[in-house]
C-alpha cells in the first residue's frame, strides 16, 4: 500500500459549475443510472417521474424510457442520481479471484466508480486486471481524475485498439488476448511495472454477470471472456456479492445449500433477461418500425411475479404453457422488428 489512504467522497455532491470532465462522466453514467433504474420497484420509479415533473402515469417500462430522455437535463439528472446513489452505506470491496479481501472502503454515500478509484489509487501498485461491473465508468473516471500519470492504458484500459475490425471480431468470439505475466513474471521489466507481473499495463474489464450494463458497442473490448488466462472470470461477482453478504449479517461466512437454491436461480436469470432484452428496446426505439410491447412481468408487484413465475414452472402441458408464458411475452407490431429483436436481443 502507498502512505497515502484516499476518501473522495465529497467530491460525489453536485455542484452548480459543471466542467468538460464533469460532461464526460455523466454521459458516463447514464448507462449505470439507467441499469439501476431497471432495479427499482414500479412505485420508486413513479415517484422519480413525479419529483422530475415528468407524467407519471403508464408501465414501468415507460416511465424508465421517459426518465431516460430527461437525462439530458442537468437538474433532473441530479435528481435522479441522488435518490438512485445518493443514499447512506454500501461497502467498496477489493477482493482476489480467491476469495481474499485485499481492501475495503465503508462508503458515506452509495457506490460509485469514485470509491473504487479512491482504492486503487491509494494502492502503491494498481493491479494489472481490474474486474468491476461498470468498468468503463471506473476507467473513464480514473484517468480524467490523474490525467498526468493515467493509470488504466493502453487503450484506456480496453483489450485492443477500438477499431471496427477489432470490435466486430470480439463479438463474433474471435478474438483473443493473452496476458501471459498472469501465470509468468515478464521479462520485458521497467521502472513503472508491476513487482510481481512485471508488467506496466492496466485494463478494467467486465465479468460474464455485468457484460451487458453498456450500450458502447467499444465495450465488447473490455469482456474478460476475451483473455485466455481469465476463463474463470466468472467468479468475480460472485465473490464480491457474496463478501458484501457476510458483512451485512445476511449470510453466515459458511458453505450452504439453499433449499430453494435452482427455483431462485430460475427466476433471477428469467427476470434479469427480460429487463435486459426490455433495455435493448428502449435503446432501439428510434430504429424500431413499429411499437412493442413489454412483458407484463416488469410491471407487477412482487407478490404477482412470484404467483407468474410459479404458473409458468407449474404447466405441464403445452396449452397450459402457452398461457402461463403470456405476462413474459414481447409482442411485436412489425415482424422485422422481431426479427431485429432476435437477432440481438
Amino acid at each position: 500500500m502507498d502512505h497515502t489512504v484516499l476518501n473522495t467522497e465529497f467530491a460525489k455532491v453536485a455542484t452548480a459549475k459543471v466542467t468538460s470532465a464533469e460532461v464526460q462522466m455523466m454521459n458516463v453514467s447514464e448507462d449505470r443510472l439507467v441499469d439501476e433504474l431497471m432495479k427499482q420497484k414500479v412505485g420508486v420509479v413513479r415517484k422519480l417521474c413525479k419529483a422530475c415533473n415528468i407524467d407519471s402515469k403508464g408501465s414501468r417500462m415507460d416511465l424508465i424510457s421517459r426518465l431516460r430522455a430527461e437525462m439530458q437535463n442537468r437538474q433532473s439528472y441530479d435528481k435522479m442520481f441522488q435518490k438512485i446513489w445518493g443514499a447512506s452505506g454500501g461497502w467498496s470491496v477489493i477482493i482476489c479471484p480467491h476469495g481474499v479481501v485485499y481492501s475495503i472502503k465503508f462508503n458515506l454515500r452509495a457506490e460509485s466508480p469514485r470509491d473504487f478509484a479512491d482504492l486503487l489509487l491509494s494502492w502503491k501498485h494498481i493491479p494489472n486486471v481490474s474486474v468491476y461491473d461498470f468498468a468503463r465508468g471506473l476507467a473513464t473516471h480514473g484517468n480524467l481524475r490523474v490525467p498526468t500519470a493515467i493509470p488504466f492504458h493502453p487503450h484506456e484500459g480496453r483489450l485492443a485498439e477500438p477499431t471496427p475490425e477489432n470490435i466486430s471480431s470480439a463479438k463474433q468470439g474471435k478474438l483473443k488476448v493473452s496476458l501471459p505475466w498472469l501465470f509468468e513474471k515478464t521479462d520485458n521489466l521497467n521502472s513503472k511495472g508491476n513487482p510481481i507481473t512485471g508488467s506496466s499495463e492496466h485494463y478494467v474489464l467486465y465479468d460474464k454477470l455485468h457484460e451487458s450494463n453498456t450500450r458502447d458497442p467499444q465495450d465488447v473490448l473490455r469482456r474478460i471472456s476475451l483473455v485466455p488466462e481469465l476463463r474463470h472470470g466468472k467468479v468475480f461477482a460472485h465473490f464480491t456479492e457474496e463478501s458484501k453478504a457476510v458483512l451485512r449479517g445476511d449470510w453466515q461466512p459458511v458453505l450452504r445449500l439453499r433449499k430453494r437454491k435452482l427455483e431462485d436461480t430460475f427466476q433471477n436469470r428469467l427476470m434479469g433477461d427480460l429487463k435486459e432484452a426490455s433495455k435493448w428496446c428502449l435503446e432501439q426505439s428510434s430504429v424500431l418500425l413499429d411499437s412493442v410491447q413489454l412483458p407484463k412481468v416488469l410491471c407487477m408487484e412482487d407478490e404477482y411475479v412470484d404467483e407468474a413465475l410459479d404458473k409458468l414452472q407449474k404447466a405441464e402441458f403445452s396449452e397450459d404453457r402457452i398461457v402461463a408464458l403470456e405476462p413474459f411475452s414481447f409482442f411485436f407490431t412489425e415482424m422485422k422488428d422481431m426479427n431485429l429483436f432476435l437477432e440481438h436481443a
